[in-house]
């Protein structure tokens, strides 16, 4: 069991997690990232060792774990919503990005097809994913989130992703080509795309991380030898593109395709308020934290992290199922609301989660 110590200086408004195991809390609030080991999933993908109760519950709510173990059992796991799943950049950042600098939103056109405005073109966009089987229980996993540019040539459209911590100088010009997208049309104000013939890979790191840099991870992916985008609509800010998906892992049984799920969220990436904060070497031996994945230096080379931290400046909210039995409402409700005796206040609510609403979901953090 971890220690735990007073929080003696921190901004009004942000909290710090000081324990080994924490919530993932937060719907465009927070940046949370989870530390452990981890383990191999059906696809090679990466995943947190222990599942989702692994991360939804302190050290100190040991007899809460056990008591609400059969309701979380029969409801579906812990996911937090996309926006907390989304790189910890938003962690990371300590000036608000300025209006004018904020890319436009992406829209839908034609159903199925992807809408972006001349003016997004060079500035930044987060774009995070979640994957889903299609066999035994449809349960997703997070993905790393990036933060990506669209840049327009004569016979497409290109993703890259940002260099920014992957690179220790700007001077070397680097470029990471993640997909490129036919062009179906355009005209003085967007150009359209079709995202499904493009998307033809899946990355598939995990969203945990441990403050380390693991670029072998990061580019570690799925082929997707055939792909349909079924869904495309926009939420709030967010377009969200649901893909069925062929994969295949050549790291493993060539022969194997299996079906999956790709949800993917999109939305003009602007970064947090909050004051990023290195963990420090000399608390290390008391106090752990869920930390962003590490990033380099410039010029020096160093591999950093910053401590993943939770803005309550908003209520937290987490939905359960709508699903959920009646004979543990109650038990699943109480073991969200223990949250707030740590704060000493309400910054945790709980509520139902509307008909039909299943995770993951954009907006809503779902159990």
């Amino acid at each position: 069991m971890w220690r735990q110590r007073a929080v003696t200086s921190r901004p009004r408004s942000c909290f710090r997690s000081r324990t080994k195991k924490s919530l993932g809390l937060g719907v465009e609030q927070a940046a949370y990232l989870g530390k452990g080991s981890r383990r191999k999933g059906p696809a090679g993908l990466s995943l947190p060792r222990g599942g989702a109760l692994g991360h939804c519950l302190t050290l100190n709510m040991k007899r809460i774990c056990v008591w609400l173990a059969p309701a979380l059992t029969l409801c579906a796991a812990l996911f937090p919503s996309l926006a907390t799943l989304s790189y910890a950049a938003a962690a990371e950042s300590g000036q608000a990005a300025a209006a004018s600098d904020l890319a436009p939103e992406l829209r839908v056109t034609d159903k199925f097809l992807l809408a972006i405005p001349k003016g997004g073109f060079g500035k930044d966009y987060l774009f995070t994913a979640s994957i889903i089987p299609q066999a035994h229980a449809a349960t997703s996993t997070g993905l790393a989130a990036k933060i990506v540019r669209f840049e327009l040539f004569p016979d497409g459209v290109d993703m890259y992703e940002s260099t920014k911590g992957l690179v220790v100088t700007e001077d070397l010009p680097a470029r990471r080509l993640l997909a490129t997208f036919a062009i179906v049309r355009q005209d003085r104000d967007e150009v359209v795309v079709d995202f499904n013939r493009g998307m033809r890979r899946v990355f598939t790191q995990a969203w945990t991380s441990g403050g380390g840099l693991d670029m072998a991870e990061r580019d570690r992916v799925l082929e997707v030898p055939e792909g349909r985008v079924f869904e495309m609509r926009q939420q709030e800010g967010r377009l969200i593109i649901r893909q069925s998906v062929q994969a295949r892992n050549r790291q493993g049984d060539q022969n194997l395709e299996q079906r999956f799920e790709v949800r993917y969220f999109l939305s003009p990436y602007k970064q947090g308020a909050c004051e990023a904060k290195e963990p420090s070497v000399a608390d290390a031996r008391y106090t752990k934290y869920f930390e962003t994945e590490g990033k380099i230096e410039p010029v020096t080379g160093r591999v950093s992290a910053r401590i993943a931290r939770f803005d309550i400046r908003q209520p937290i909210v987490f939905h359960y199922s709508a699903n959920t039995p009646s004979n543990y409402v109650e038990a699943v409700t109480e073991g969200i609301l223990y949250w707030n005796r740590a704060f000493g206040k309400e910054v945790v609510q709980a509520k139902k989660a509307p008909e039909g609403v299943t995770a993951p979901d954009a907006k809503l953090n779902i159990i």
